[in-house]
This record gives structure tokens, sequence and C-alpha cells, in this order.
């Protein structure tokens, strides 16, 4: 894969670089409260911005370069978040940076990543904490046994 460990940002590291500055820059009121949780559990987290993001969301195996999908840099049988506009986001290609929530965000789509080996009541309740706190409208996880679903 071509991926340095030292270069891959995890919820500690994030934590330990804000922890050294005695700082953290407010970005937007979900990544804040999300960043909150994330560095209690260790639960990695993502924010896109929900106007961006179409209703058809799929989390699931790519069919990998070639396939007329809009998914020609990733892996076959990479799992792959995307949309009927393309990909939000894979190992291979990253975060869709147009689709980040930003500062002027009026909707957020929250991923939430459980991270192997991680016990299942953490990561049931770091998604329970932030549906709370967020005042969720929707709750839409999606699994290897669940990949498809509706937003909005």
């Amino acid at each position: 894969m071509n991926v340095k460990p030292s270069s891959v940002s995890t919820p500690l590291k994030q934590a330990l670089r804000i922890m050294r500055r005695d700082a953290y820059r407010p970005i937007h009121p979900v990544v804040d409260v999300c960043m909150e949780i994330e560095y209690s559990t260790l639960c990695s987290f993502q924010v896109y911005d929900g106007d961006r993001i179409g209703h058809s969301v799929v989390y699931g195996p790519a069919d990998g370069p070639g396939a007329d999908d809009g998914m020609q840099n990733v892996r076959p049988g990479e799992l792959v978040l995307s949309d009927e506009h393309g990909i939000i986001h894979s190992p291979t290609c990253g975060n869709g940076a147009g689709r980040l929530v930003g500062d002027t965000s009026d909707a957020a789509l929250v991923r939430v990543l459980r991270i192997p080996g991680m016990a299942a009541d953490t990561f049931t309740g770091a998604v329970d904490e932030a549906a709370g706190r967020l005042s969720a409208a929707d709750v839409l996880v999606l699994s290897a046994d669940s990949p498809t679903g509706k937003c909005g």
C-alpha cells in the first residue's frame, strides 16, 4: 500500500498535537463535538458537508480500475464510501476534499470508523454519544452486512 506508518494520522496523534500546542482551534460545531468524542474513545470520525453528499450512500468493495463507476483510482475489493456522484472516501483516494465540512456548511454527514480490535461497546457508545449530542435526525449505519442506505 506504500503508506508510511509515521505519516498516518490517528485520533491519539491528533490529541497529542493539540496537547503540545495547549490549544484547539474550533473548526465547525459538528467537527468540534466529534473531535471531543474521538479523543475520549479513539474512534475515528470524519465529517462531510451534508449538502455535497448525494442521497444514495454506499459503503462496500469497489470493482477497481476500469470500472465505469467513477472509481478508476481504487483497487478491486477496496472498501469505498461513495454516492451517486462518486467517491466520498477510500483508503487509496482519501477524503474527497470538496466534500469535507467547512465553516459555512449547514448540514453534515458524520462517518465513524471502528478501528480493528476496538471493543464493540466502545464503538457503539461513541456512535450513540455523537447521535445524541448532534441531535441527529437520521442515523445511517453502513457495514459489511448492510452496505447501502439512503440519506435525506
